[in-house]
C-alpha cells in the first residue's frame, strides 16, 4: 500500500488470516482450525471483542455481519470469505491440502471491494449444509461435535502468502490504523488462547448461555441450551 493512501482494509477477512496465525493455548501458532461452525463463532467472538474500536473508523470497513440463523450466530457472507482467501491462496482447507503458493502477494485481496477481486470470487455456498441430515431425523448437534478425526470436516491453515500479506499490511500501518490493527491481532490471539481448544459443544453452549438474542432462530437451542 503507498503510504498516506487510506484504504479500507476487510475487518472479517483480517480476522480469519489473524486467528489462523495467532498462538493457540499451548503458544503454537499457526495451528489449523477445524470446522466450519468452529470458524464461525471464534470470527463472531472477535467481531464482538472489537466492535467498539473498529467500527465507523476511516481504516477498517466493520464489514461482520452476524444474525440469528439456524445454527446460532451467522455471517453468511464469511463463507465466500472462505472461498475467496483460498482462491487468492491465503489459505487452505481440506484436511491440510497443499496449494502451490504463487510468488507475489496481493494486498488488494483485503481491501475493499476492487473490481478484480470481486469476480475471482466463487459462486455462493449453499447454506444448508446439514438440512438432508436434519430432515432424516439426525441429531444436527451430534452433526456439529464431532471428533477432529470425522471424515470430510475441513481443517482451515494460513499459507506463507497468507503470512506475507499479514506481514505486508503490518508493516505499511501506522499511527492509529497501526494500534488498531494491533486491537485486532491482540483480539483474535485472545479469543484463540481461551476458546480455540474448547470442544464444540462447550464453544456453542457459552455463545448461546452469553449471546441469547442471537440464537432465536436456532434449530438445535434447546440441545445446546440442556447440554453442561
Amino acid at each position: 500500500m503507498e503510504t498516506g493512501v487510506r484504504k479500507q482494509i476487510s475487518a472479517r477477512k483480517l480476522t480469519i488470516l489473524s486467528l489462523l496465525s495467532a498462538p493457540d493455548a499451548n503458544t503454537k501458532t499457526a495451528q489449523p482450525i477445524l470446522g466450519t461452525t468452529r470458524m464461525q463463532k471464534l470470527v463472531f467472538l472477535v467481531s464482538e471483542r472489537t466492535r467498539l474500536a473498529l467500527k465507523d473508523n476511516t481504516y477498517f470497513n466493520f464489514d461482520f455481519n452476524y444474525e440469528a440463523e439456524k445454527f446460532g450466530p451467522a455471517d453468511l457472507d464469511l463463507y465466500q470469505d472462505l472461498d475467496f482467501l483460498r482462491t487468492m491462496r491465503l489459505i487452505t482447507w481440506d484436511r491440510g491440502e497443499v496449494i502451490e503458493l504463487s510468488p507475489e502477494p496481493l494486498l488488494e485481496a483485503m481491501v475493499k471491494p476492487a473490481a478484480r477481486a470481486l469476480a475471482l470470487l466463487p459462486e455462493e455456498r449453499e447454506e444448508d449444509e446439514l438440512s438432508f441430515e436434519y430432515l432424516m431425523g439426525v441429531d444436527p448437534l451430534e452433526l456439529l461435535v464431532a471428533d477432529a478425526e470425522t471424515e470430510g470436516e475441513p481443517q482451515y491453515a494460513i499459507t506463507e502468502k497468507g503470512f506475507t500479506i499479514l506481514d505486508n499490511l503490518r508493516s505499511s500501518s501506522e499511527g492509529r490504523q497501526k494500534e488498531l490493527f494491533e486491537a485486532l491481532e491482540n483480539a483474535c490471539t485472545a479469543v484463540r488462547q481461551e476458546y480455540g481448544h474448547w470442544a464444540l459443544k462447550r464453544l456453542l453452549k457459552y455463545i448461546y448461555d452469553n449471546y441469547s438474542s442471537l440464537t432465536t432462530k436456532s434449530i438445535i437451542r434447546s440441545q445446546v441450551e440442556g447440554t453442561r
